[in-house]
């Protein structure tokens, strides 16, 4: 059985630990002599490398529709921190060095997170959102992941949108962060926008792409864990050429697992070995 943790056993000790750990996690990246990304400009670069859109409102998560209309409030806070920012060359990107400041364009309200397993409302509940399109538009382009977290579990089916499973980065401030670096001689640049139903993230450079580039899953499988279901997988990038269609290469980012939260008929599940 997992022990508990001490804000399990006391709760009220919850807000004093993460004011602990954000300070303490800032503090390091003030230290650490790394250059995070900052700088935001409204001129859009170029060269549109890739982009993606998200459905905003999801009618099926079994909670209070409120919820999903206060996420996307949430997401336009912590979209601000960032829109138009410039990656330069050796820097990295951090989205909780940014999005520290989202409540200075607003209150963040209560919105959908999962705690211990259990999905809850939370403030600032559903910035996950802007975390997983954002991951998944920076493996289209010639950034380093520094950091990145799946979620451990996935209480809602993948969206029927392209997007593979495994492209997903949850964020937590002051324990679970999302980071690339940029060890190129490129600029790069995020661009978000919103319209009545989605939220669009593109990404922008100041130079031209020679490639298109394709991120998939491979070798997926269900196996069972105990008494939970899981799905394995591994992602792949692959360049093309854009000229002919010829592939590249083909790089192995990282295995994702996670356990499946959601209804759904397994054809096959393993025993894990």
């Amino acid at each position: 059985m997992r022990r508990k943790r001490l804000t399990e056993i006391f709760p009220f000790l919850l807000p004093l630990r993460r004011k602990q750990r954000i300070f303490c996690v800032h503090l390091k990246m003030l230290l650490d002599k790394n250059k995070y990304s900052k700088t935001i400009i409204e001129k859009k670069l170029d060269n549109l490398i890739f982009s993606d859109k998200t459905t905003l409102i999801n009618p099926n998560t079994g909670m209070d529709i409120i919820y999903q209309y206060n996420k996307v409030h949430n997401l336009k806070l912590a979209s601000k921190t960032m829109n138009g920012l410039i990656i330069k060359p050796g820097e990295i990107y951090s989205f909780n060095f940014l999005v520290k400041n989202a409540e200075k364009h607003g209150k963040y309200k209560d919105g959908l997170i999962d705690m211990d397993d259990k999905l809850v409302a939370d403030k600032g509940g559903g910035i996950c959102q802007l975390s997983n399109i954002l991951f998944w538009v920076f493996l289209h382009g010639d950034l380093k992941i520094i950091e990145r977290h799946g979620h451990g579990k996935m209480d809602f089916p993948y969206p029927e949108d392209g997007v593979p499973e495994g492209t997903d980065a949850t964020v937590s401030e002051g324990w679970l962060d999302l980071q690339v670096k940029n060890e190129t001689d490129k600029t790069y640049q995020i661009i978000i926008d919103f319209d009545d139903q989605c939220m669009q993230v593109s990404l922008y450079c100041d130079v031209e792409s020679e490639n298109d580039i394709k991120v998939i899953a491979k070798d997926g499988y269900y196996f069972r864990r105990g008494e939970g279901v899981y799905r394995r997988c591994s992602l792949v990038k692959q360049d093309y050429k854009k000229e002919t269609g010829e592939l590249v290469k083909e790089v192995h980012l990282y295995d994702n697992e996670c356990e499946i939260g959601y209804e759904v008929n397994y054809e096959e599940i393993r025993e894990e070995m």
